[in-house]
Parts: structure tokens; sequence; C-alpha cells
């Protein structure tokens, strides 16, 4: 199963969403949205994002190894100092 996204109110009666993993863990939370459509459309946003985004390591320590890209993933990774 693949990650999820949950739409949902906060305590503030604010939309968020969050990515959950299929072993439960939320890997993301958003900002709090006034209205639902908008949410929905950052849920899009991230989407369109995660495929195409790139990383930046901002770090210092150099770009990932093999070790560290999980496989399938090719090595992509800007340094920016």
């Amino acid at each position: 199963m693949a990650a999820l996204f949950e739409l949902y109110l906060d305590a503030d009666d604010c939309f968020r969403f969050r990515l959950v993993a299929d072993d439960g863990e939320v890997m993301l939370t958003s900002e709090p949205y006034a209205y639902e459509d908008v949410a929905i459309a950052g849920i899009w946003a991230v989407r369109e994002a995660a495929v195409t985004g790139g990383i930046v390591d901002l770090t210092g320590s150099g770009p990932a190894g093999p070790a560290d890209t999980p496989p399938g993933f090719p090595v992509s990774v800007s340094s920016h100092r």
C-alpha cells in the first residue's frame, strides 16, 4: 500500500492535511488553511512537486552516495552553501 493524504480539521477549525506512510508514520503535516478547497489544492501541489522535486543538501555533508539512495532512485543531489 502507498502513502496517503488525510484531510482533517485541527483544534482551531482550520483545514490541514498530512501524508501518512503505510506503517502509520506521519511524514508531513501541512500549514493551516481557512478553506477546504485551498487545502486540497495544497495536496495536489505537494503531489506534483514530489514527483519532480530534487533534493538540496543544506547540511554541508556533500552529495548522497548509493547507500543513501533508495533502490530505483537516481542519485541527484545539489549542494547549496
